[in-house]
């Protein structure tokens, strides 16, 4: 069954691509590096702002009213889920809702805070010049422990999926690249072919938005 919209697929991948082009840019030298690490972190910035977005009008599983629970919720599940097997979630479950608000709060830090930092060498965020040098330090050093918090929260993500996968033999990458997942018969799809267009025409013109405003950002680099 169809859990998974396109618009959701595409920034999910799109967010790996670039936050690995920006990890691994960062550890570079060049001119070509930097520009890189600028453009894939301005990318992450239209993703996660995409995704806020479509936390709200998406479709169902992928809005935040779907998976983000209160904490007794959560806590129940871990109490009940240490069987193979745990029904009831189509889309998200409750600690992997909060796991997706885990990274995507990281995700915007670190692209926030890039856009205002500085390394007083060669590269400078566009928006560094618009607040006072303390700040910019701050920002850096947010930058940085923002890094270190990112490389945690994908290896939990990492570790969980192999998780269910061995452990309670479902696959969380197969219904992320083709949209469909097992579910119950009584679950809803997304839709007929023709609201599929309409999901993807208003996710496309939501990324719009989105990566204008980026784009719009970036331009004040002086």
């Amino acid at each position: 069954m169809q859990v998974w919209d396109l618009p959701l697929r595409q920034f999910h991948w799109g967010l790996v691509a670039c936050v690995l082009a920006a990890c691994v840019s960062a550890k570079l030298d060049g001119e070509t590096a930097l520009r890189v690490h600028f453009l894939a972190g301005y990318g992450a910035l239209a993703l996660v702002l995409f995704r806020l977005g479509w936390g709200f009008c998406g479709t169902q599983h992928a809005l935040f009213a779907s998976f983000v629970q209160r904490p007794a919720v959560i806590f129940e599940y871990l109490r009940n889920s240490s069987g193979k097997r745990y029904p009831g979630f189509p889309g998200h479950n409750p600690l992997g809702g909060l796991s997706v608000l885990a990274l995507l709060a990281v995700s915007a830090t670190m692209a926030i805070s890039g856009l205002f930092t500085n390394d007083e060498i060669a590269s400078e965020g566009p928006l560094a010049q618009f607040v006072s040098e303390q700040t910019v330090h701050r920002f850096s050093n947010l930058h940085a422990w923002c890094e270190i918090a990112l490389y945690v929260m994908v290896a939990l993500h990492v570790c969980a999926v192999a998780v269910y996968w061995f452990v309670k033999k479902q696959d969380l990458v197969g219904p992320m690249i083709t949209g469909t997942k097992r579910t119950s018969d009584d679950e809803p799809a997304i839709g007929t072919n023709d609201e599929a267009l309409s999901v993807n025409a208003r996710g496309f013109i939501l990324f719009a938005i989105c990566a204008a405003l980026v784009a719009f950002i970036a331009s004040l680099a002086s």
